[in-house]
């Protein structure tokens, strides 16, 4: 990205009060494996980058170097002005589809969720303290402990809180668009549990719910959402 771009505008968001919140991608970096194989994953123990099933590479979540590229990244990024970080894909491939990969490192750690911890806790540790950091995960994922992609709950991390798309949600809950406030309600009441003493922010898709949806779930104690839309944006 163009740094003086990138500062002028933060510059300008914070004339405003407004605080800007850096999205960015931690293990699932393609580019950064394939121009830095050494903290890739590997494909059965050999020095060949495993690839996942859309073609692509990712940093080795027990690599330390890999780990320390990521918070240079944000600390990079602290330096111009940004204090809030929302981590995504900071967990291992999706188990299910993750034949023949090896994470060289990953005997150092008890198992793959300290890694996580482990990695979080760096970053945590080397960020100012008036930084913060949201782990994004979604629904059904932050609901089943003994998911492949976290090897479990995450809330005992040092993340300051989770963002969670609703919209990947298990299939017990078949929430009616637009109407059915009560599946809604019920399914960030339990999202919130899995969360602990974390902040737990909704991630909403904007194409599936209204205004006044919205408002029904702020009476409801919830405060804070990140919006979006069919197309991504944020």
């Amino acid at each position: 990205y163009d740094n003086d771009t990138t500062r002028k505008a933060i510059d300008l968001f914070s004339e405003y009060d407004i605080n800007i919140i850096a999205g960015i991608y931690c293990f699932e970096d393609s580019a950064v494996a394939e121009a830095v194989k050494s903290i890739s994953v590997k494909y059965m123990d050999t020095k060949v980058n495993w690839l996942d099933t859309d073609g692509n590479g990712w940093l080795n979540p027990c690599s330390k170097r890999s780990q320390n590229y990521i918070i240079s990244v944000m600390l990079e990024l602290n330096e111009m002005g940004i204090k809030g970080f929302l981590l995504n894909s900071a967990h291992f491939p999706d188990a299910s589809n993750t034949s023949g990969a090896s994470y060289p490192g990953l005997a150092v750690y008890k198992n793959h969720n300290d890694a996580l911890t482990y990695f979080i806790k760096q970053a945590k540790s080397k960020l100012p303290k008036d930084c913060f950091m949201l782990l994004n995960q979604d629904s059904k994922t932050t609901l089943s402990p003994k998911n492949s992609l976290f090897y479990g709950n995450m809330a005992k991390s040092s993340v300051d809180g989770f963002s969670v798309d609703t919209a990947v949600r298990p299939k017990d809950y078949v929430i009616d668009k637009k109407t059915d406030f009560a599946s809604m309600l019920s399914l960030f009441s339990n999202l919130q549990k899995q969360c602990g003493k974390k902040a737990f922010v909704p991630v909403i898709n904007m194409q599936e719910y209204t205004g006044s949806y919205l408002r029904h779930i702020k009476k409801a104690g919830y405060e804070n959402f990140i919006l979006y839309d069919e197309n991504g944006d944020y």
